[in-house]
Order: C-alpha cells, then sequence, then structure tokens
C-alpha cells in the first residue's frame, strides 16, 4: 500500500469541504471557522498541541514549526512560502482560500504521481526478481545481458 494513501485522502476530505464553502459557514453565527482546525481532519483536542494529536499534516509542516501549538499554520501553501498563519495576518479570507485550495490540489497531485511511480518500481522490480518461466506472456521481455539483468539489486520503497 502506497505510504501516501491516508494523506491523500485526507486532503481530498479537506479540499472537498473547501469547495463546499465550509470555512465560510460560520457553525456559531460570529466568527468564520479556522482553516483545518475546524474541519473534521483535526483531531487535535482542546489544549493539546498538533504533535501530541497524531496529526497526519505534521510531515508536512516545516521542522522549526512542529512544536507550535498550532503547527498545520505553518505548512508553506505556495512559492513565496505564505502559510496560513501568514496570511491569517496579511490576507484577505479569499487570498487564504485561494492558496490553499491551490496548495491542496499541488499537493494531492504530487503525493499520487509519487505513489503511481513507486508502485511502477515495484512492479518492475518484482518481475526483474522473477524467474523466466515466471513471467506472464504479455509481460514485455526484458533486453539486456544476464549479468545486466542480475546487476545490483536496488531497493525500493515498497520492500520493507
Amino acid at each position: 500500500m502506497p505510504e501516501h494513501r491516508n494523506i491523500i485522502e485526507v486532503l481530498k476530505r479537506e479540499l472537498r469541504f473547501l469547495r463546499q464553502g465550509g470555512y465560510r459557514l460560520a457553525p456559531d453565527g460570529w466568527k468564520c471557522p479556522l482553516i483545518f482546525e475546524d474541519s473534521s481532519i483535526c483531531p487535535k483536542q482542546g489544549s493539546n498541541s498538533c504533535s501530541e494529536a497524531g496529526c497526519v499534516l505534521m510531515d508536512l509542516v516545516p521542522v522549526e514549526h512542529r512544536l507550535e501549538p498550532v503547527a498545520c499554520r505553518y505548512i508553506p501553501l505556495n512559492e513565496l512560502k505564505e502559510t496560513v498563519d501568514s496570511l491569517y495576518r496579511t490576507g484577505t479570507q479569499d487570498e487564504l482560500e485561494d492558496a490553499l485550495r491551490q496548495w491542496l490540489v499541488t499537493t494531492i497531485t504530487r503525493l499520487e504521481a509519487h505513489d503511481r511511480d513507486v508502485a511502477t518500481e515495484c512492479s518492475v522490480s518484482r518481475n526483474m526478481e522473477r524467474k523466466p518461466e515466471e513471467v506472464d506472456n504479455d509481460t514485455p521481455a526484458l533486453s539486456g545481458s544476464p549479468a545486466a539483468l542480475a546487476g545490483p539489486k536496488r531497493r525500493f520503497p515498497c520492500h520493507s
């Protein structure tokens, strides 16, 4: 199973929430929900910090911000390194949501491409490790000398 599957699903859920206007709906009638914190993806309870809550976004937070009380606010959203925190202070709700939307789409696309690459590498690796008689007839034949094919074994992420 690709390692990013869980985070991809979480980010897709967050993108749906954003697209449905989730950050525009004030449940208590007086303030807009906080990005990430007031969505269903946040496991944080009360005064716990994000690092204690087991947040799946933590891998996307720069190391120097992982101990912040709300670490997900420091994820760089674009090439300007704008974050939810910086856009809360300097941007509008529209600018914040636009930056978040673009970041979500870009990150989901990048992680899905990575998972496809890993799956392809694993498939090629498994085929190279099989004996010729085990390879299906519909699998393209590998070219090169047996010595070249048996070269040093590469360690792929799918191998533990």
